[in-house]
């Protein structure tokens, strides 16, 4: 199947025509040439009537296609007319995916002018997301986690229906608490990505690459998995177009919102700040409208992870306490379930 051909709009409209209710999206950004889609995916299966536009972005070229899971049908029929309940959304977020952060000096230690103004620009994305969770769901309950190991939010600039987690409270505590729906905000791609910036797997320093089953896989795999061990779906992403790429890969029917183009470990071409909100707001109220159809991501067990550390460098003991092998290069864990695994 090929995409229909549609009109196109700017994307101020295009933004309010989705705030107006278009119904759920997944957005990809795309190259100079055309993206060539599979014969038959989710994201060429059309659902209820967008009026055959398509937006053209203001910074960087975005398409943006509806997937099969959003369209109506028994499951979501059933999600709409059961009893109302109160979702609870988790926002994981991370320094290195905002628009305009794409070097070191601005997310590593310290509290530097460079870094404070980067945590800036991460807290007023996260402030769109969770405006535009809210424009859906009112009654939304909003945990916003920093996941970012030298902090990456400002609590005092957070929105106040925000419920701020600070990074000294492990993941997997609250990811086992009645969390409906899971947000990435800030990601960047996994260690060794061709051309995304300021990409790595859990620690720049030291880690080379993560296998997880033979695969490999950033941090965005590992932690959707995770949750998705505790049926909690992915439903939301937003970074630079490598770490994207790497979540449609993933999950097919993601929604994504793409920040920059990455051009190199430290290079980037970037969306504004405003510019990136705004489609983030939008994107956000549609993730949270089909969080309830949304389907958790699934790895069968059991489970081998695999950490490979740079040349001279060694293994975090995060990473490396409790695994069945090592040589001092890389460590090696087995598991049944990914809970117990150091995602």
């Amino acid at each position: 199947m090929t995409p229909s051909v549609h009109r196109t709009m700017p994307c101020s409209a295009w933004l309010g025509r989705l705030r107006r209710g278009a119904g759920p999206l997944s957005d990809r950004s795309r190259p100079a040439t055309p993206p060539t889609f599979p014969a038959s995916g989710t994201l060429l299966r059309q659902g209820r009537s967008t009026g055959g536009m398509r937006p053209t972005c203001c910074a960087l070229d975005v398409h943006i296609l509806r997937c099969e899971a959003c369209r109506p049908g028994p499951r979501g029929q059933r999600e709409r007319n059961g009893p109302a309940r109160t979702m609870r959304y988790f926002l994981l977020t991370d320094l290195e995916g905002p628009a305009g952060v794409c070097t070191w000096s601005q997310t590593r230690e310290g509290d530097g002018p460079d870094k404070l103004a980067a945590m800036r620009l991460l807290t007023g994305e996260v402030n769109a997301v969770v405006a535009g969770i809210l424009d859906t769901d009112a009654n939304a309950e909003i945990l916003a986690w920093d996941g970012h190991g030298t902090r990456g939010l400002l609590p005092e600039l957070l929105h106040p229906r925000a419920t701020f987690l600070p990074n000294s409270s492990p993941l997997r505590e609250h990811l086992s608490d009645g969390v409906s729906a899971l947000y990435f905000i800030g990601q960047h791609a996994m260690a060794g990505t061709e051309n995304a910036p300021l990409c790595h797997t859990y620690n720049s320093r030291t880690i080379a690459a993560c296998h997880l089953n033979d695969r490999p896989v950033g941090e965005f795999g590992c932690r959707a998995a995770m949750a998705g061990e505790r049926g909690i779906p992915a439903v939301y992403l937003s970074g630079d177009d490598k770490a994207v790429a790497e979540a449609l890969a993933l999950i097919p029917d993601l929604i994504t919102v793409t920040t920059k183009v990455g051009l190199g470990i430290n290079t980037a071409r970037h969306r504004t700040h405003a510019q990136s909100c705004a489609e983030q707001r939008a994107a956000a109220t549609l993730a949270a409208r089909r969080a309830q159809m949304a389907e958790p991501l699934r790895i069968p067990p059991p489970y081998t992870l695999r950490f490979e550390a740079l040349p001279g460098a060694a293994i975090d003991p995060s990473l490396a306490d409790g695994a069945q092998e090592s040589d001092g290069h890389t460590v090696v864990h087995h598991a049944a379930r990914l809970w117990d695994l150091p995602l």
